[in-house]
């Protein structure tokens, strides 16, 4: 009996060893990508620079793959106070045409958080998707035609390493990743 419960417990360990070495998608690793995202966000020199509302937030879903999210502001845009009670047309044309200019520019950021995840996730299976979606913030005042409220991008994992390793040219980044926006 001694004999059976010790080969129990020893092929029990030995499965669940089996499957930590396949390799789990840690939460330690989801954090150092949400790092990641945020601080590509933030750092990238652009004048005005994005009004992160909030740090980015992943999740593995086992069998889909790695989701990351987030939600900013194109620009600092001026709320409405009890100094500030309304927003000139001037105004809210200015703040249109410089979230125009900065949507581009959130696009590459997105696309290059996905070619260098792709290197980092190593636990997440190469057929398995990686997804960078952005929520875009607008005030109600706000001249939103044409804008997006959400941005999101994806492509498996196999294909982003291959854009990595350029294996596969940088202008194939275009038709590789897909892009939704919405």
């Amino acid at each position: 009996m001694k004999r059976l419960i010790a080969f129990a417990l020893l092929a029990g360990t030995a499965l669940w060893s089996a499957d930590a070495s396949r390799g789990r998608v840690t939460r330690e690793t989801l954090a150092a990508m949400e790092d990641s995202l945020d601080a590509r966000l933030e750092n990238i020199s652009l004048e005005p620079p994005f009004d992160l509302l909030g740090t980015a937030r992943g999740v593995y879903l086992q069998g889909f793959g790695a989701v990351f999210t987030s939600e900013l502001s194109l620009v600092v845009t001026p709320a409405l106070t009890p100094f500030r009670r309304s927003v000139s047309k001037a105004d809210v044309a200015k703040i249109r045409q410089r979230k125009l200019t900065q949507l581009p520019k959130l696009r590459q950021v997105m696309r290059d958080f996905l070619v260098a995840s792709a290197g980092s996730l190593d636990t997440v299976p190469a057929t398995e998707q990686i997804v960078v979606a952005i929520s875009i913030f607008h005030y109600r005042w706000e001249d939103t035609e044409g804008m997006p409220e959400q941005v999101v991008m994806q492509a498996e994992r196999r294909i982003l390493l291959d854009l990595l390793a350029r294996r596969l040219p940088e202008s194939a980044m275009e038709t590789s990743i897909r892009m939704e926006e919405f």
